[in-house]
C-alpha cells in the first residue's frame, strides 16, 4: 500500500474497529477552527476510517462480520456521509470567506478602522459552528451535526451576501 499523506496516526486506537456509535473521549482537539488545518486533518482521518470499513454492508449472519453485532442502517450511514460531504464543502466555503475578510482586515487596519462587528460577531460563530458539527459528526450525534450546520450555513450565507459573492 501506498502511505502519501504526511499526517501522523490518530492518538486513538489504530486497529480497524467498526464504528463507534458514541464516543465521548474521541474529540482529541476540541478547539480546533474549522478552515485551518487541523480541521482539514480530522475530515482526512474520517474519510480514512469510513475507507477502512465496509460502507453500506448489511449485517451478515455473524460469518463474515464477527466483530459487528449491529451495525446502523444503510439510510443511516447515508445520512452521515451525505452530511459529511456537506460539511466538506461548507467548510470549503468558509475557507474562502475567511481568506476575504483577513484580506479586508489587513487593507481596513492600514487605513486605521476595523471589520463591522456584526461581520466580525458573523464569521465567529461561523468558525464556532463548522467546528461544533465536525466534532458531533466524529461523535456520530447527527441531529447536532446537521442543527451546527445549517446555523453556521447561514451565517456564512451573511457573509457571503456581504462580500457581493
Amino acid at each position: 500500500g501506498g502511505s502519501s499523506e504526511p499526517v501522523p496516526p490518530p492518538p486513538e486506537r489504530t486497529a480497524v474497529a467498526p464504528p463507534v456509535t458514541a464516543a465521548p473521549s474521541a474529540a482529541p482537539q476540541p478547539l480546533a477552527v474549522p478552515g485551518r488545518p487541523l480541521a482539514t486533518r480530522a475530515l482526512q482521518r474520517m474519510e480514512a476510517q469510513q475507507t477502512q470499513s465496509p460502507q453500506a454492508g448489511p449485517p451478515d449472519t455473524g460469518a463474515a462480520v464477527p466483530a459487528a453485532p449491529s451495525g446502523p442502517p444503510a439510510a443511516e450511514l447515508a445520512a452521515f456521509q451525505e452530511t459529511r460531504e456537506r460539511l466538506v464543502m461548507v467548510a470549503a466555503r468558509a475557507a474562502a470567506v475567511g481568506r476575504t475578510l483577513r484580506t479586508m482586515e489587513q487593507a481596513q487596519a492600514r487605513q486605521g478602522v476595523g471589520m463591522r462587528a456584526d461581520m466580525a460577531a458573523a464569521r465567529d460563530s461561523m468558525e464556532y459552528l463548522l467546528g461544533g458539527a465536525r466534532d458531533a459528526l466524529e461523535a456520530r450525534d447527527l441531529a447536532t451535526a446537521k442543527r451546527n450546520l445549517d446555523l453556521a450555513e447561514r451565517a456564512l450565507e451573511k457573509l457571503e451576501n456581504f462580500l457581493g459573492r
